[in-house]
């Protein structure tokens, strides 16, 4: 015969059973996984590369009840810090990520040092490099500058990347230019690396003269009006723009660059120059009041002292008044041989003249947004890519407003020439005017050793 179990048990069995049992679901289901999950690695955090961290992350669970997936995001080796993503996984279900940022890791020094693009001193024009060297030997560390994307002081730069100087030397190089090699050595978690750039800009001593002595090889001295012998002659410019042939007093429009982009009337023999009209010097009037030249052979006058070549140009020491004196101080337009980009461009610049053997002149050369450069045969063609390696200083104005074509004054780019040598390229120059101004400049790019 059969029990008979009471109503009222039964429905005490049937309303406390789910009430005993959900405390257990939510203790198992609202896990707290950022807190639950335990990051290890294999290798010691500090001798391992951030692009490195996957294959020596190791990921449990502290509860032992889930087990979590890891996708690496994104490393910095500059700074030795990783993103991971981390999925939880419960129950064969997946959970919802989150990301983990993790630093500690190996810094690689050549990305420290990637943005270095050049060094520089403090005080350096009140000094002659010798002078400059033996008087702040111990205190050199205190006068360098670094230029990254910003200027800043090495000790602060060093701090920013927890670095050390293993070795920092300065020597002359030419101290008749005012110009000397500063090296210094980079150490950080074992890893060394040596940079070494030139410097110039120290004072030059007066009884070494950086400029020409002898006016009487400079033609543009002795170019006097014959009316007012006194009053110099302004020399003609033959990179000029192209006159009327049939007015030859009547300057014509520049030619369209799309035409004849921009090369110069040296390098295409066939187009003509101008003509060459100069005034017929007049006779004197009284032939019989000609006195001759002195010289250093009559003893009863003294010597005329020679005068220095060109005596506006400013010494290279000074600082620049406008974009005309920097660039005849070499300081406008500059080429930095250490930058990254410098070979590259050597070779795109190389290959770019091999292609267009046509088109041997100078070809135009254009400033971009960011500081890169473009190189092309016409406006219509396709440009060229460069990198950094050239330099501009807008210390007085856009590239556009300063920046002339050497062969055209009216065309707002630069200008690339490749000299050849038999069937190679021996070197390689940048060709630009100022702006209102006749004087061409060029800068050494590149020269085969």
């Amino acid at each position: 015969m059969s029990k008979k179990i009471s109503k009222p048990l039964l429905f005490a069995a049937v309303v406390l059973s789910p009430l005993l049992s959900t405390p257990i679901l939510i203790s198992c289901n609202n896990i707290d996984f950022k807190n639950d999950v335990n990051v290890d690695f294999i290798k010691n955090k500090n001798a391992v590369a951030a692009t490195d961290v996957l294959s020596n992350i190791k990921l449990s669970s502290k509860s032992s009840k889930v087990t979590y997936e890891v996708e690496l995001i994104s490393t910095n080796d500059k700074t030795g810090e990783v993103v991971i993503k981390i999925t939880p996984i419960l129950k064969n279900q997946l959970q919802t990520a989150f990301e983990l940022k993790i630093d500690g890791f190996q810094r690689k020094l050549s990305e420290v040092l990637k943005d270095v693009k050049s060094l520089d001193l403090i005080d350096k024009s009140k000094h002659k490099v010798d002078d400059y060297i033996s008087q702040f030997t111990s205190t050199l560390k205190d006068k360098v500058t670094i230029k990254t994307p910003e200027e800043t002081s090495l000790n602060d730069f060093l701090t920013k990347y927890k670095l050390e100087v293993e070795g920092l030397t300065l020597t002359s190089k030419d101290s008749s230019k005012g110009i000397a090699a500063l090296s210094i050595t980079f150490k950080i978690d074992g890893q060394t690396e040596t940079k070494q750039f030139e410097i110039s800009g120290f004072k030059i001593s007066q009884n070494q003269p950086n400029i020409p002595e002898d006016p009487g090889e400079d033609p543009e001295d002795n170019l006097h009006n014959p009316e007012n012998p006194s009053e110099p002659i302004e020399p003609e410019d033959p990179d000029d723009d192209p006159y009327n042939p049939e007015n030859p007093s009547e300057p014509t429009d520049p030619e369209d660059p799309d035409e004849s982009l921009d090369e110069d009337p040296e390098d295409n023999p066939g187009k003509p120059n101008k003509p060459n009209n100069p005034k017929e010097p007049r006779e004197p009037k009284d032939p019989g009041n000609h006195k001759p030249p002195i010289t250093s052979e009559d003893p009863e006058k003294p010597e005329k002292p020679n005068k220095p070549k060109n005596p506006g140009t400013p010494p290279l020491n000074s600082d620049p008044k406008d974009a005309l004196d920097a660039a005849k101080q070499s300081k406008l337009i500059t080429v930095d041989k250490n930058d990254p980009d410098y070979q590259n461009d050597v070779d795109a610049i190389k290959e770019f003249f091999k292609n267009n053997k046509d088109n041997q002149g100078s070809r135009r050369l254009d400033l971009q947004a960011d500081s890169s450069w473009t190189l092309r045969t016409k406006t219509k063609d396709s440009p060229v890519k460069l990198g950094k390696s050239i330099k501009f200083n807008n210390k007085w104005g856009s590239f556009a407003e300063i920046i002339r074509a050497g062969s055209n004054k009216s065309w707002k780019f630069a200008q690339l020439k490749a000299i050849n040598k038999g069937s190679e390229i021996s070197k390689i120059i940048i060709e630009f005017k100022i702006a209102d101004q006749q004087q061409k400049f060029e800068v050494e790019f590149w020269a085969s050793k």
